[in-house]
């Protein structure tokens, strides 16, 4: 029975299913990879949100002295929004 030009279909002198091996491999990484980045950006936005539902159960009048702690806001802004919340 004759076989064909490569043998028993094995490939590159019996060695092919080495090759097929690494496109398995480096499919495999590049997989990992785009799911690794995604996964980056998920938590990078539920980081975001987290941040901002911090002030959710706070009173304006909490968040506004907050923002004036952290140097968000200078005093002057301050007692601007204060006069502007007490309208």
């Amino acid at each position: 029975m004759a076989m064909g030009m490569m043998g028993c279909g094995y490939g590159i002198y019996g060695y092919g299913w080495i090759f097929n091996a690494i496109i398995v491999i480096i499919l495999l990484l590049v997989i990992w990879w785009v799911l690794s980045q995604e996964k980056s950006a998920i938590w990078q936005t539920k980081s975001r949100s987290a941040k901002n539902q911090g002030f959710s159960n706070q009173k304006p009048e909490d968040v506004l002295k907050l923002r004036l702690a952290n140097g968000d806001i200078t005093i002057d802004e301050y007692k601007k929004l204060k006069k502007e919340m007490n309208k």
